[in-house]
């Protein structure tokens, strides 16, 4: 038994397991790409550079490919077409299946959900419990559309060479700890911060390091 929650069109879908918890989008998409790897080893797996590291995790696992690409349901669609990849998932609950479309689809999900419970012949709060558990903290900051340009050049300049990706705003990995992305809203006057941690210490103590950073460099 479980529950599933789609968004007003249909195209996402968010899913609470058999005890009541509401499962992350994170987590309904580790569970299918392990799935679809499991099936497939060495297929390619599309998802946006906020997405989880459990993600990459179970692909390594898997001996398959995470491709990242910018934030928005359509790079995501444009990239598994271009590189033919079976599976692509947002953190928002969005699940692509190219064998099915390579859109977001709500009921698909759903179905690869439900097959992921059949075939394993377990509950999905067993099955989560299976995967790779990493903690994360998302937060915002305010920041008028004008300005955006001038705070990310500013993060940029003084983050230097830890920068390890600019696909999308500024993303630093901390070696064995985590990692955090900073990018401008591109629908609000707002500048988003996530940051993940290997355990819940080390997400703990990278707020710790980096909230002052933000504070200083974005604006409270």
């Amino acid at each position: 038994m479980f529950g599933v929650a789609h968004d007003g069109d249909g195209d996402r879908a968010v899913f609470v397991d058999e005890t009541g918890a509401v499962q992350s989008g994170d987590n309904s998409l580790t569970l299918i790409a392990d799935e679809i790897l499991k099936k497939n080893p060495g297929a390619k797996v599309v998802t946006p550079v906020n997405s989880s590291m459990s993600v990459t995790e179970v692909a390594r696992r898997r001996k398959g490919r995470v491709i990242l690409t910018q934030v928005g349901s359509i790079h995501v669609a444009r990239t598994m077409v271009r590189e033919k990849a079976m599976l692509g998932g947002e953190e928002n609950g969005g699940i692509f299946y190219s064998p099915h479309q390579p859109v977001r689809d709500g009921t698909m999900a759903t179905v690869l959900i439900l097959n992921s419970i059949l075939d394993n012949r377990m509950p999905l709060s067993k099955l989560l419990a299976l995967l790779p558990t990493f903690f994360m903290a998302k937060e915002k900051r305010k920041c008028p559309d004008e300005k955006k340009n001038d705070v990310m050049k500013r993060i940029r300049q003084r983050l230097g060479n830890r920068v390890t990706s600019t696909i999308d705003g500024i993303r630093v990995d901390i070696k064995n700890r985590g990692w955090f992305l900073v990018r401008p809203s591109g629908t609000e006057p707002l500048i988003r911060i996530y940051v993940e941690g290997k355990t819940e210490n080390d997400l703990k103590q990278l707020l710790d390091e980096f909230k002052p950073f933000f504070d200083e460099t974005i604006g409270t």
